[in-house]
């Protein structure tokens, strides 16, 4: 790994309950304001549950996850780790499953998050989404 990896925490996602989000999701904007945090996506809504992005400029990290039905939704959290190559990203799937870890997405392009979201998704033995992510293309050899 040379001196000047990328390697480090890209994103994480937590459930907020429907019965506390408004005042969850005003609570994170108002605390983390101070920072520059805003929000920056929202999808769902219209009676459908949401899922808002904060962040900074260019860089959401954090994602509140509405949920109803704690039963229907028992994921604890979604962890993400940026990586310098995809190569590694390989590599952490191939160890996970050897593991003994369950995939929830082999590594691939996610051009439905951007043309170079290159991810690979494993739940771990607590149920929780681990992600490797690399958001840039690839240098070239």
């Amino acid at each position: 790994m040379s001196s000047n990896s990328m390697i480090g925490l890209d994103h994480v996602g937590i459930k907020v309950p429907t019965e506390i989000w408004d005042k969850v999701l005003k609570t994170y904007l108002t605390v983390l304001a101070p920072l520059g945090v805003t929000q920056m996506y929202t999808f769902g809504g219209d009676g459908k549950p949401c899922v808002v992005g904060l962040g900074v400029p260019n860089k959401p990290f954090l994602w509140l996850r509405q949920t109803e039905d704690e039963a229907a939704d028992p994921r604890p959290a979604h962890i993400a780790i940026t990586a310098d190559t995809r190569a590694q990203i390989d590599e952490f799937h191939k160890l996970a499953m050897e593991a003994g870890l369950k995939s929830n997405g082999p590594p691939g392009l996610r051009e439905h998050y951007h043309p170079t979201y290159y991810g690979a998704y494993v739940f771990d033995q607590m149920g929780n989404n681990l992600e490797v992510v690399k958001h840039l293309p690839e240098e070239a050899a």
